[in-house]
């Protein structure tokens, strides 16, 4: 017997794919702020596409810096002042989940190009897990590499690739 109010998870779109993709836009639209702001502020672009990359490509430092800042003034701000309260309540929500947000944006879509485009099968998805993985942290620490002198990236990609090879024999 088939309720008809009720919609099957195949047919329309699902409360799920909605909130998604509505908690994906807003990442994408405060990441356009975020580079607007630092644009307005330097006028050049290198500042740009140092924070795109800062937020793209190392969401896990800026996790730390948003979990140290917990850690010491709590999660939940007290001013006195009841809307404020709740509204340092909320920015802390919003910046702790954001990092987040990013990660799983940046990681899907790196995911979909791998499985679809450099594996070229969309049926392998742990290989295409573990590419995507690897290209992933391998991006992350250029991006930390490219903030420090070249000798120290040079160091530094040569223990990743000599860990990654001793995984693999």
């Amino acid at each position: 017997m088939r309720f008809s109010g009720i919609q099957t998870a195949s047919k329309g779109i699902s409360f799920f794919r909605l909130l998604k993709s509505l908690i994906l836009f807003l990442a994408v639209i405060s990441l356009l702020f975020n580079v607007i702001q630092v644009f307005n502020e330097s006028h050049q672009i290198s500042p740009v596409i140092k924070e795109l990359g800062s937020e793209l490509f190392n969401p896990f430092y800026n996790l730390k810096l948003v979990t140290q800042n917990i850690l010491i003034n709590g999660f939940y701000p007290h001013t006195g002042f009841f809307f404020m309260n709740i509204w340092g309540f909320l920015k802390n929500f919003y910046h702790f989940f954001l990092p987040l947000i990013n990660l799983y944006f940046v990681f899907n879509y790196l995911f979909l190009f791998v499985r679809g485009v450099i594996l070229g099968d969309k049926s392998r998805d742990f290989p295409a897990f573990l590419v995507t993985t690897i290209i992933f942290f391998l991006l992350n620490l250029v991006y930390i590499a490219s903030s420090t002198n070249l000798p120290t990236l040079i160091t530094a990609l040569k223990n990743t690739f000599e860990i990654i090879s001793r995984i693999f024999t």
